[in-house]
Order: structure tokens, then C-alpha cells, then sequence
């Protein structure tokens, strides 16, 4: 028997928006996050799911909430909302300016500060990136 999975992200927060590091941070999607989550469900509006999952986020429990309600061809009951499907836990960086972030990491490794994440990964690597 075949399994597909269709992952969707959460819709834009007022966090994203303002440039903010959100892991466990829980802020609301913005008009924009509901307006282009609304697009993607009704994209999805004719797929068949037997299950619909979320973490226990707000963002992605409304981010599943309007997946469900604009599907048309599926009867899925309660949606299952898990702890182990939140995003990462950034610490002491929840909240703060995803910029400094970068830059903290950066220090970290051993390079002159930036905020290019890209450049970060391509000097040290992805896994010593993880461990920063």
C-alpha cells in the first residue's frame, strides 16, 4: 500500500513579519499567512487525506484548521495535535531579532559576523552549523 504526505508550513506570523527568531514563541498568522494558506488549501481542496496532523502550536493548529475546512473531498474527524511536531527551541533567542542570531552563530564559529546563512554553512559546514 502506497503513503503520500503532504507537509504544510504555517502561514506568515506577526513574528516572521517582524524579522523575530519563533520556535515554541506561539504570535498569530498575519492577513498575508491566512491569505496564502488559503490559496494552498484550496489548491489541496480535491486531495483525499485520511488524517490531517499538527503541532500544538496555535499557528499550525489554525494553519490545519483552514486545510481542513476547504478540503471537499475528505471526512476527517478530530485533528491529532502533537508536541513532538513544534519547530525547534531556540532559548534564550525566542523573540528576539533573527539577525543577532546569525550573528551569535557566526562569532560562534569562528568567523567575521554576518547574517548570511548560506555563507555561515558554507564555511563551517551543515553539521558543525547545528552545533553552534
Amino acid at each position: 500500500m502506497k503513503t503520500e504526505v503532504y507537509l504544510v508550513r504555517h502561514g506568515e506570523t506577526l513574528f516572521n513579519r517582524l524579522g523575530k527568531v519563533q520556535g515554541w514563541c506561539d504570535t498569530p498568522l498575519t492577513i498575508k499567512g491566512i491569505d496564502d494558506l488559503k490559496k494552498t488549501a484550496a489548491a489541496l481542496s480535491q486531495i483525499h487525506f485520511d488524517n490531517m496532523y499538527s503541532s500544538d502550536l496555535k499557528r499550525a493548529i489554525d494553519t490545519v484548521h483552514l486545510m481542513k475546512d476547504a478540503n471537499q473531498v475528505s471526512e476527517i474527524g478530530k485533528i491529532k495535535k502533537l508536541p513532538e511536531f513544534r519547530e525547534v527551541f531556540y532559548g534564550s533567542f525566542e523573540g528576539g531579532s533573527i539577525d543577532d542570531i546569525w550573528l551569535s552563530a557566526s562569532k560562534a564559529a569562528g568567523i567575521p559576523p554576518t547574517t548570511d546563512v548560506k555563507k555561515i554553512i558554507d564555511t563551517i559546514g551543515i553539521y558543525e552549523f547545528r552545533e553552534v
